[in-house]
C-alpha cells in the first residue's frame, strides 16, 4: 500500500519546565526571567512548521535548537541563527524537511536565552518543549468477499493529550459499501455488498493534530456455488435466547444453527423455508413463524386432606386466565381449618394448579374448672337446624330474649376461621334485620312476585329468598359488568370492607368520616363511610396493630362478633363481661371453638337462644340459655 506524507496539524500549548544549566562560581547570576510559552503548528497542506513564542524579554539573544527525540540523546538536527527580539514575542516558519525531521519523529525544541553584557561571562536560561505527532502505524488492510463478514482494526501512536483522537474515512462515504469505521476503536467492520477495488484515506487525530494514510481494499465476488454463504434469521419481533446467531457464515453444503427464540403471547412454529438452514448453497434469509397463544382456561383443584366441602366453590373449577377461583367452604371433624396451600393459589390463576387444605387438631376443653373467663364447661353437642323457639319468659321482666342467627355444619363444627360467602352474609343479615331470625323461608318480600335482579342468582339456589329480602331492604346492590349484566357473585368470599357496607346499611343513617385505623389509606373510597359507621357504632374494630385489613376476607368468627355487637349482646367495642349462667351445660358448643378463644362468647351468642339483662352502665349480664327443642 502507498504511504503519503502525513497531514499533521499541531497546535500544542505545552507546560514548560525551567531547567537551568550548571555554571561556574564566577558566573554572574542573571536577573529572574519570566517563563515563556511556545506554540508549534504544523500545516500538512503547506508542509510549514510555525514556531511562535510569547512572554520573552526583549533585547536578549535567543538560541533555538531542534533535537530528534529527547534532549538527552544529544541528537541536534538543526540550529537557528541567534534571534534578538525587539518585543516580547517572535515567530519562525520552516519545514520538517529543513529541520531534518520525518513526520513520525518525536522531537524537542530548546530555546536558550543569552543575557548581556558581553564583557562578562554569559549566563544562560533555557526552556524545552517536546512534541509527539499522531501517526497511523497500520500499513495495509486485508481484502474481503461479498457476503462474508469483515473486521479489521487500525492502529496508531500518539502522545495521549487530553483531546480525544478519532478515526474517520476521507470522505466519509469512501469505504466499500457495507463497511463502516468505528470512530473510537478504529475497527472497520460489516458485510461487503459490492465487489471492486476501493481506494480511500483514513484520518486519525483531533483538532490539534492528525495523520492521514491512504489504503486500498479489494472486495471479491462470492464464488458461485462454492460459498461461503450468509444465512440470516429474521425473528419477526421475537427475541433470541440461545442457539445460533442471527447472522451466520457457513461453508458450501454445510448447515447453519437455528437460534432459539421467544415472543410474549406467541408460540414459535418454525422457520420459512422449513429446512432453509440445511445444506446451504446460497445466501438466504429464514423467517420465524409464530402462532398466538390462547391463555387459559385453567383447572383449579382443591384437595381436602380428609375434610369435606359444605359450601362455597366447587372442588374442581375452570378459571379464565388471570381470573380467581372461588374458595370452597370445608370442614373436618375435630380439626380447625387453617387455610390453603399455596395461600393465594386461587388468585390471578395463570396455570393449572392444586390447592391443599391444611388443618390443626382441636383440643376439647377438659372437664371441670372455669375455663373461658368464668364460662364453666358447656356440653358439646352437634348443632341442629331448628325453627325459632318461643320459650316461657322468666319472672324477671327486664330480661331480653335473643335468638340464634348462625349454626354449625353437619359435622358439628363451627369453622370460625373459614371465610363466609357473599350469599351467607346476605342470609345472616336478612334473618337478623328482616325476618325475625327465621330459617328455611320460601317466600319473597311483600309486593315482590319474582326476583331476577342478579344474573347469577335464581330460584334453585338455597339463598334465593334471603338475597331477595336483603336486596329489597337495600343491604346489597351487586355490580354491573362491562356487558351490562348485574351479578351478585354469591359464592365469592366477602371482604371486611364489603361486609362493613352491608352491616352499615342496617343503621338508621350512614355516618361520614374516616376511621382512625393504621391502614386507613387502604380502605377503598366507596367503603370509607361504611367502615367509619361500623367503627363509630362499635360493630367492627381493627386488629392488635390497629389495622382494619379492608381487603382481607372476613371469617365466620368475625361475622358472629360483629352481629353480636350490632344486636347489643356485647358490652362495648372490645370486651364482653358475663356472669355465671345458671344452665351453662345447656349451651350448644363446638369442638373447634375453644373456651379460651377471643370469639368464644360471640359464637355462643350467635348459635344459642338466650336471655340477658342490660344494666344502667351498659354491662351485659347473660342469665340463661334456652334449651334446643
Amino acid at each position: 500500500m502507498k504511504k503519503t506524507i502525513p497531514k499533521i496539524l499541531i497546535s500544542l500549548l505545552l507546560c514548560l519546565a525551567l531547567l537551568p544549566l550548571s555554571v561556574s562560581a564566577d558566573t554572574i547570576t542573571p536577573q529572574p526571567l519570566s517563563t515563556p510559552s511556545m506554540t508549534a503548528v504544523y500545516n500538512a497542506d503547506t508542509e510549514v512548521l510555525t514556531i511562535s513564542s510569547e512572554n520573552m524579554l526583549p533585547g536578549l539573544e535567543h538560541l533555538i535548537m531542534v533535537f530528534r527525540g529527547p534532549v538527552g540523546n544529544n541528537d541536534i538536527v538543526y540550529i537557528f541563527p541567534h534571534i534578538t527580539p525587539t518585543i516580547d514575542s517572535f515567530i519562525i516558519s520552516t519545514t520538517l524537511f529543513t529541520l531534518g525531521l520525518q513526520p513520525d519523529d518525536d522531537f524537542t525544541i530548546r530555546v536558550e536565552i543569552v543575557a548581556p553584557p558581553a564583557s562578562t561571562p554569559w549566563t544562560r536560561e533555557y526552556f524545552d518543549w517536546s512534541f509527539t505527532l499522531p501517526v497511523i502505524t497500520t500499513t495495509s488492510l486485508p481484502d474481503g468477499t461479498v457476503g462474508v463478514p469483515y473486521s479489521q482494526a487500525l492502529a496508531a501512536t500518539y502522545d495521549g493529550n487530553s483531546i480525544p483522537m478519532l478515526w474517520s474515512p476521507v470522505p466519509v462515504t469512501a469505504l466499500p459499501p457495507g463497511l463502516s469505521l468505528n470512530p473510537t476503536t478504529g475497527v472497520i467492520s460489516g458485510m461487503p455488498t459490492q465487489a471492486g477495488t476501493f481506494d480511500f484515506d483514513i484520518r486519525f487525530g483531533n483538532s490539534a493534530a492528525y495523520d492521514v494514510r491512504q489504503f486500498s481494499i479489494t472486495i471479491e465476488s462470492a464464488a458461485s456455488g462454492l460459498g461461503p454463504w450468509l444465512v440470516t434469521f429474521d425473528t419477526v419481533s421475537g427475541t433470541r435466547v440461545g442457539g445460533g446467531q442471527l447472522s451466520q457464515t457457513v461453508a458450501n453444503n454445510a448447515n447453519a444453527t437455528p437460534p432459539t427464540l421467544t415472543r410474549t403471547g406467541y408460540t414459535f412454529t418454525g422457520w420459512t423455508p422449513v429446512d432453509g438452514y440445511i445444506n446451504v448453497t446460497s445466501n438466504r434469509t429464514l423467517t420465524a413463524t409464530w402462532a398466538p397463544v390462547t391463555l387459559g382456561p385453567w383447572t383449579v383443584t382443591f384437595e381436602l386432606d380428609g375434610g369435606s366441602r359444605t359450601g362455597g366453590g366447587q372442588l374442581n373449577q375452570t378459571v379464565a386466565h388471570n381470573g380467581n377461583a372461588v374458595l370452597p367452604i370445608v370442614t373436618r371433624a375435630n380439626h380447625n381449618f387453617a387455610g390453603w396451600t399455596p395461600a393465594d393459589g386461587y388468585i390471578n390463576v395463570t396455570s393449572n394448579r392444586t390447592l391443599t387444605a391444611t388443618w390443626t387438631p382441636v383440643t376439647t376443653p377438659p372437664g371441670g374448672g372455669t375455663g373461658g373467663g368464668g364460662w364453666g364447661t358447656p356440653v358439646s353437642r352437634p348443632p341442629t337446624q331448628r325453627p325459632p323457639v318461643t320459650p316461657t319468659p322468666p319472672a324477671d321482666a327486664e330480661r331480653e330474649l335473643h335468638r340464634l342467627f348462625m349454626i354449625g355444619d353437619d359435622m358439628g363444627n363451627f369453622r370460625p376461621a373459614a371465610p363466609i360467602t357473599r350469599a351467607e352474609a346476605a342470609t345472616v343479615l336478612a334473618r337478623v334485620n328482616l325476618l325475625n331470625f327465621e330459617t328455611g323461608i320460601n317466600f319473597l318480600p311483600p309486593g315482590m312476585s319474582s326476583f331476577d335482579t342478579f344474573a347469577d342468582v335464581n330460584s334453585s339456589n338455597w339463598f334465593y329468598y334471603y338475597v331477595a329480602w336483603a336486596y329489597s331492604a337495600g343491604l346489597i346492590q351487586g355490580e354491573v359488568g362491562a356487558d351490562g349484566v348485574r351479578n351478585f357473585r354469591p359464592n365469592d368470599p366477602i371482604t371486611r370492607q364489603e361486609f362493613a357496607a352491608l352491616l352499615a346499611r342496617t343503621a338508621d343513617s350512614i355516618l361520614t368520616g374516616n376511621a382512625p385505623f393504621a391502614d386507613a389509606d387502604a380502605i377503598a373510597g366507596w367503603a370509607r363511610n361504611y367502615v367509619f359507621t361500623t367503627y363509630t357504632l362499635g360493630w367492627m374494630i381493627g386488629d392488635e396493630a390497629n389495622n382494619f385489613n379492608p381487603s382481607a376476607n372476613i371469617n365466620r368468627a368475625e361475622v358472629a362478633t360483629a352481629i353480636s355487637r350490632l344486636l347489643g349482646r356485647i358490652a362495648d367495642h372490645t370486651t364482653f363481661t358475663a356472669a355465671t349462667i345458671a344452665n351453662i351445660n345447656q349451651a350448644i358448643v363446638f369442638p373447634d371453638v375453644s373456651a379460651s378463644a377471643w370469639f368464644y362468647p360471640s359464637i355462643l351468642s350467635a348459635t344459642n337462644d338466650h336471655y340477658l339483662t342490660r344494666g344502667a352502665n351498659g354491662v351485659v349480664d347473660w342469665k340463661e340459655f334456652v334449651p334446643a327443642r
